[in-house]
């Protein structure tokens, strides 16, 4: 009887964690600002000697510029190429392509928004 009691109360205080955290969760997610750039669909792949990266980008409205920014070992970046953002409401897709590079590169995107707020994209890689 003692250890059905014992587990009984393990198991509310599990959950009772368990419930704070989804709930510290929810409002982590809900303090998302919606007034910030969306990448999506981030590809990078090699085609015919060339790197070419393709993505989308949501709430493009607010975007000025995307810089394409290239690393030889994911954690130095420099600006690979700049891309200006065609101003269309919603979302929007961009591309974007170099000649490829014998050594391994890694690629992420610098959004800048018009009130110059910056965002990165994921890091992504050839192959």
């Amino acid at each position: 009887m003692k250890i059905v009691v014992l587990s009984c109360l393990v198991f509310s205080i599990l959950l009772n964690q368990y419930q704070s955290s989804a709930q510290n969760n929810l409002i982590t997610v809900a303090s998302i600002d919606p007034a910030t750039a969306i990448i999506s669909n981030l590809k990078c792949r090699i085609q015919k000697d060339r790197v070419f990266l393709e993505w989308t980008i949501g709430n493009n409205q607010l975007v000025s510029q995307i810089e394409v920014e290239s690393s030889a070992d994911g954690k130095n970046y420099a600006m690979a190429g700049l891309v200006f953002s065609t101003e269309k409401k919603d979302s929007d897709a961009y591309y974007f392509y170099e000649k490829a590079r014998a050594t391994k590169i890694f690629y992420r995107l610098k959004i800048i928004h018009k009130d110059q707020t910056i965002r990165y994209s994921d890091i992504v890689s050839p192959g």
